[in-house]
């Protein structure tokens, strides 16, 4: 009974209008601007060997990856093992700017 329920609210509705009724957009779509590209990682606990969950291992692999693809910004976080204690910290003030907007 209460799966019953509880499909009634994702049940979605199909909209697909005729050629006459769709929203014509009055402006062109802007060019995307060349000046800032930004990458966003999340650092540690990803392996037990040190390759990529470490500061230096992401500077060298997925730093210059990004740099070559043309990338200008990195913004790198740290995972910390989570506890009710404790919580998650990060790290990097970049990292806590960007994800909170």
């Amino acid at each position: 009974m209460l799966y019953r329920l509880l499909v009634k609210f994702y049940v979605g509705i199909y909209y697909d209008p005729l050629e006459k009724e769709k929203y014509i957009f009055k402006h062109p779509q802007p060019k995307r601007p060349k000046s800032l590209k930004m990458y966003e990682a999340q650092v540690g606990m990803s392996d037990i060997k040190l390759v990529i969950n470490t500061y230096d291992g992401f500077m060298v692999s997925c730093s210059k990856a990004c740099a070559e693809e043309g990338g200008s910004c990195d913004s790198v976080g740290v995972a910390a093992k989570e506890s009710a204690k404790v919580g998650i910290f990060d790290a990097t003030a970049v990292a806590i700017a960007s994800n909170g907007g």
